[in-house]
């Protein structure tokens, strides 16, 4: 790679920003040869992650001859983006007037890319816990330190109104906050993510079942810095109650069904035992042939 130590790197102008030295470091940060550099201006080298107003500021306070200060993004020849921490300043003759331009850099390139890596992560996790659809909260012991508008919107509350609160307005009473901060407490010292199905009480008062997960970002204390998320499962519990009252409904049904086909069955085979029984003593008389046939018909039946 082009990247080298932070040492410094010289680059000398004349007073039309013409390069007129450079030493080796400059030549090999920038990817161009001493021969290259030599009589170009900054434009060589000029990356476009400046303004114009950039520019004209350093310009206009080393012509003023005074030295400039500043972090600088330059274009390396291979199109890769460097940065350096210059100092420009102004070297005059003995009648005032500005002969040379001298650039003494360092290479800052890692910081500033680890600076840009950190800000952008930083900036993903803040998206990402904005646009959420669970809701989401910073805990220090237990205290809301920051959270997200799903989890005010969940809870009924008003932006910011969560803020410096402690947890136990969530819970149903004092024996539940204290009994839940007791079971956390082991798996949250082992690393683990702490999640059950949690009742928690809104604003207004009304229940609100939840799947609830906490996370300590520091197990070694599990309480000083860790993530609460809450899903809303309201929807999924009242459905769950439908299905068990409609189950209920439906064997309590069916258990009357079988009730009352058993009691229509032995309604109806009552007086069919006893007409069999007379067609029985009538088949034992002494009836004209008609009528015994009558009774055979009865008792085959």
């Amino acid at each position: 790679g082009h990247r080298v130590s932070p040492v410094l790197i010289e680059r000398i102008t004349d007073a039309r920003g013409t390069i007129v030295h450079v030493n080796d470091l400059f030549s090999h940060i920038s990817g161009y040869s001493r021969a290259e550099l030599l009589g170009q201006n900054h434009r060589i080298i000029r990356s476009d992650r400046h303004s114009p107003e950039f520019f004209a500021d350093l310009w206009r306070t080393i012509a003023a001859g005074k030295t400039w200060q500043g972090e600088i993004c330059n274009r390396h020849k291979s199109g890769t983006d460097y940065w350096v921490r210059s100092t420009i300043a102004p070297a005059t003759a003995a009648d005032g007037e500005t002969r040379f331009y001298i650039g003494i850099r360092t290479d800052i390139t890692a910081q500033v890319e680890s600076q840009e890596h950190l800000a952008r992560v930083l900036h993903e996790r803040d998206e990402l816990f904005r646009i959420a659809p669970v809701g989401l909260a910073i805990l220090d012991q237990r205290v809301i330190v920051r959270n997200n508008r799903a989890f005010e919107t969940m809870l009924g509350y008003e932006p910011g109104e969560l803020l410096g609160q402690s947890t136990r307005v969530l819970y149903l009473d004092d024996a539940q906050y204290q009994h839940l901060g007791t079971a956390a407490y082991a798996p949250l010292r082992r690393g683990e993510v702490f999640s059950q199905e949690l009742p928690i009480r809104r604003k207004d008062g009304q229940v609100l079942w939840t799947l609830s997960a906490i996370s300590a970002l520091v197990p070694d204390q599990p309480f000083a810095n860790s993530v609460f998320a809450l899903a809303d499962i309201s929807r999924q519990k009242s459905l769950a109650a439908e299905l068990q009252i409609a189950l209920e409904a439906a064997e309590t049904a069916q258990r009357a069904r079988t009730a009352f086909l058993r009691s229509v069955t032995h309604e109806m085979l009552t007086p069919l035992h006893a007409i069999g029984g007379f067609a029985h003593l009538l088949s034992r008389s002494d009836h004209p042939p008609e009528e015994r046939e009558a009774v055979a018909h009865i008792t085959l039946a």
